[in-house]
Parts: structure tokens; sequence; C-alpha cells
């Protein structure tokens, strides 16, 4: 610990006034309903998983037994697949982004907070030092070297001249270096990852657009979104915490269970369109449908993720609220023209659907009218050539 923290021991907030400065809505009886609603969504949400997981365990179970009954030597071969995909697709990238070095978690600090200390100042200046040095070793950001280096050095001399100054002055000053100096070397890769995502987003939707089984949906859903996840970390160098990366797992397992639902919804959707619509716009409109549910829902995890592996803020519940929002927001701002995409993507297949479809549902009326025309003229009487 540094001599001037220490010399300035009095500065630190004793137990009692720690007490007084919990916020007052956490101390409110609604704040206590709303911790156990949400831990009641929670474990709702991982009882939806685990039984999604069984409903996929069954599924797989029923082809093995048909595929058992045809002969064992083909059921021994699907159920090798089955597990080589599975390890190779989900479980292995899912291995790599947890065997990923976890990045510092960032102080719990406020730099506007007015009871804020030399000591806060202090822990948030040292996160920023170890966030550019990690960001030094990023491949990713090897062409920001030149920035990350200036960037170290100057924070050095700030963080000497902190020891001299007032801790809310430090902190002002910290947070414009960390807007000014620091935010502005992760634009470029921000970039790439964001457009990433949508290219994710757009693959996953034209995929289960055109699947036509929601288990083939959901280890879709899983495969690209498991490799999402796993990427975004190596592109960031480095995973959140144990705990927010077991969330990230959550998000994914519950966007599974979205996606199997989904592939239902779409297909009663899709059946009552059919009444509205003509018949080949109800059996077009379900899958379209369900790419998009599945597109939007992968766009949402790739962001939460992106700000989650970033790991340059504090994850408090305050900053949690904050991400959901700005996330909902993001996508809402992205999906009409990640649907407009989805529907161009998909259009040449579902075109060639409906041309088909169209062909076999003109077909009989052109076989009809070909046996009235054939029937008509060998009834028709022979006109006579002899004048009357």
């Amino acid at each position: 610990m540094p001599i001037w923290t220490r010399q300035r021991a009095p500065e630190e907030v004793p137990p009692a006034e720690a007490a007084e400065d919990t916020p007052a809505e956490e101390r409110w009886e609604i704040s206590a309903q709303w911790k156990r609603a949400w831990a009641a969504i929670k474990w709702t949400a991982y009882g939806a998983a685990m039984l999604a997981a069984l409903v996929i365990i069954g599924q797989v179970y029923l082809f093995a037994s048909m595929f058992f009954g045809i002969h064992p030597l083909l059921g021994g071969i699907f159920l090798g697949f089955v597990t080589v995909a599975l390890v190779w697709f989900v479980l292995r990238p899912a291995w790599r982004f947890l065997r990923m070095p976890a990045v510092a978690v960032p102080p719990d600090v406020e730099l506007g907070d007015p009871a804020l200390t030399h000591r806060d100042v202090e822990h948030r200046t040292q996160y920023d030092l170890n966030y550019l040095k990690n960001m030094r070793r990023n491949p990713a950001l090897t062409e920001e070297h030149e920035g990350i280096d200036a960037a170290i050095l100057d924070l050095e001399k700030l963080r000497q001249a902190e020891k001299h100054i007032d801790p809310k002055v430090a902190g002002e000053e910290i947070n414009r270096f960390e807007q000014e100096r620091i935010l502005p070397l992760l634009t470029g890769l921000d970039k790439k990852i964001d457009a990433y995502i949508r290219k994710e987003a757009l693959g996953v939707g034209t995929a289960t657009a055109v699947s036509l089984n929601g288990t083939v949906d959901a280890f879709i859903v899983l495969w690209r979104n498991v490799n999402m996840i796993s990427r975004i970390g190596r592109l960031y160098y480095g995973r959140p915490s144990l705990r927010l990366s077991f969330k990230i797992i959550g998000d994914v397992a519950a966007s599974v269970v979205l996606s199997r639902v989904a592939d239902d919804l779409s297909e009663t959707a899709g059946d009552t369109l059919r009444g509205v619509m003509n018949r080949l716009g109800g059996v077009v409109a379900g899958p379209l449908m369900d790419g998009s549910v599945n597109a939007l829902m992968t766009m949402k995890l790739g962001y939460a993720a992106k700000r989650r592996c970033r790991s340059f803020d504090v994850w408090s519940k305050r900053k949690a609220l904050q991400v959901a929002s700005d996330v909902v927001e993001q996508v809402r701002r992205d999906s009409a023209s990640l649907i407009s995409d989805l529907v161009k993507a998909c259009g040449g297949v579902t075109g060639t659907a409906m041309d088909v479809a169209g062909k076999a549902m003109a077909a009989p009326k052109s076989a009809w009218s070909i046996v009235q025309n054939t029937v008509g003229k060998r009834m028709r009487p022979k006109e006579s050539s002899e004048p009357s």
C-alpha cells in the first residue's frame, strides 16, 4: 500500500457512516420484494433451461431408437456423430471461453461520489493502469500500441499528481482521462465486434428460417451463440469473472429455450396467417418469423456479452440495469435493418420455395386444362370438307 494512502487513513469512512451511505431504496420493502421476485424469475429460467435440455435429449433418444431399430450399427453411428458434434461445436468453445484469463474486476468506485477518498481514486487509477497493460497485450489492438503506451505514461504522471490534490478533483481528472484517452482506444475494436455480432445474428436467423425442425434450430442457436461469446472474449483478451461467465452461459441456455418455443409459435403463426394471406404466404411467414426471433435474441445476447467481456465499467446492480436497458435500445435501433437483411438473405430460398409450390399448385389446373382440350378435340365433330 502506498505511503500516501496510509497517511490519509483518518479520511476512511467509519462503519457507522458506511451504513448510513447505503441507498435508502435498498432498505425499502418494495426493494426486498423485487429481489425475491428476481430470484424467482432467475430460478424459473434455470428450470426452463433444464427442461429444454431434457427435451433435446429426448429428441436425440427418439432418433437414436429409430436408427437402432433399423440397425444397431446405424444407431451407434448416429450417437457417435451427435457426441462428436456436441463436443466439437459446443463444449469445446465453452471450455476455451472458461479457460481464458479473467480480467480484473473493476473496483466499486463512483468517481462522482461526494464521499470519494484518496484510496478510492488510487484503486480506480490502478485498475485503469492494469486495463491499459492488458490492452497492450491484446493481439486485436496491435495498431493502437502507440496510443496505449502514451496513455500509460500520462496516467502514471496523473497518478503521482493525485497525491497533492483534493480527491473530488482527482476523481474528475481520472474520469476525464478515461473518457478521452482510454475509451477512444476501444472504438475500432467495438465497431469490429458490433459488425461480427450482426453477422452472427443474420446467420443464425437465416439458418433457423430455412431449417424445418425445432431441435435443429435449438442446436444451431446453441452452437453459434457459444462460438460468438468465445470469440468476443478472445477479441477483448479476457472474460469476465466466473459469476458473470456463468450468467452469460445461462443467457445462452435461455436463448436455446426461446428458440425451441419460437419454432412452435412460428408454426402456429404460419397456420394462422394462411387463413389471412394466401397459402404460400403462410408457409413463408412462419419460418421468417422464427428466424427473426432467433436473430434478435442472438443480437441481444451478443451485445450483453460484449459489455460484460469489455469489463471496464463497474458491474453493480444499477449498472447491470443500465446495461440491460442500453442493450434493448441498441437491439431496437438495429432490429429493422437486421430483419430487412434477413428477408433479403432468405429471399432466394423462400422465392425458390414459392416458385416450386406455385408450380405444384398450378400443375393440377394445367393438367385438367390439357385433359379438357384433348377430350374436347376428340369429341368435337369433324367438319365436312364437301360442299353442302
